[in-house]
């Protein structure tokens, strides 16, 4: 099963955990704001990870700007401008006075299609924490693989959002008033909340305390992939790259339990 973070724990003992460290702070050393590690490139500090996050619109081009691996500005616009082209593919298939529901179905048909994108499971590996080899690759874990189609979608004007489980992110898309899920690990298939909540052993205590099931914000997708790439840096042995990129996560998404777990 694809993870999106690495945690045992019982998802009441992590919102347990949650509530503990935010009101009395975590003990591990924290990398100060502006404290960036040798050789690192302009964004690569908790600070310029966070602020370059901020400051984005685009889901894509800020996963681009956090690769552990800074990309040359020329090969970022090549990558933009394939998810450009890529929207611009799916709206040729479509009318003119399409409606938001087939706009989905044509998204879907893309992304989970022969050419689209495919999963992965393995988190260790730094290629599978990259958004710019899952374009390149066409494949990815679920967080990459729900960056990009949230950058499509946010291009054919949906509605889209990914959605945080223990240990999963999927997507959720408003059409006219209904949420439609799209699982993003089984060829877009639709499943509801209540299999989720199920699946993952969620209790309702985490859903209202925020933690769980709820539509995150670009900002938030970004964290959790920073703290993806912190578990691959950590497999590296470069823990102290790994911290920063937990620290970032936090700053972003301070209720994201794994990056406090991990």
């Amino acid at each position: 099963m694809q993870s999106s973070i690495v945690m045992s724990r019982s998802p009441s003992a992590v919102l347990l955990i949650l509530a503990v460290v935010i009101s009395i702070g975590c003990t591990r050393r924290s990398i100060g704001v502006g404290e960036s590690l040798p050789g690192s490139g302009e964004h690569q500090h908790r600070g310029g990870l966070v602020r370059t996050t901020r400051a984005q619109t685009d889901i894509a081009r800020a996963a681009l700007l956090v690769e552990t691996t800074p990309l040359p500005r020329t090969q970022k616009q090549s990558l933009l401008s394939g998810i450009n082209a890529e929207a611009g593919a799916i709206r040729t298939q479509l009318r003119k006075e399409s409606s938001a529901g087939e706009i989905m179905a044509a998204l879907n048909a893309h992304f989970f299609g022969p050419e689209g994108f495919a999963a992965v499971n393995d988190l260790t590996a730094p290629e599978n924490v990259s958004v710019s080899a899952v374009l390149d690759h066409r494949r990815g874990t679920c967080v990459g693989l729900a960056i990009v189609y949230l950058a499509l979608a946010q291009r054919l004007g949906l509605d889209a959002h990914a959605v945080a489980t223990p240990v999963h992110l999927f997507v959720r898309v408003k059409l006219d008033g209904r949420a439609r899920n799209v699982e993003l690990l089984e060829g877009g298939r639709e499943i509801d909340d209540d299999t989720y909540r199920r699946r993952y052993r969620i209790d309702e205590a985490s859903i209202a305390a925020g933690v769980f099931i709820r539509d995150l914000t670009n900002a938030e997708v970004i964290a959790h992939l920073l703290s993806n790439q912190a578990v691959a840096l950590s497999k590296e042995g470069k823990l102290d790259e790994a911290l920063v990129r937990y620290d970032a996560a936090l700053e972003l998404a301070p209720q994201l339990v794994a990056a406090w777990y991990n």
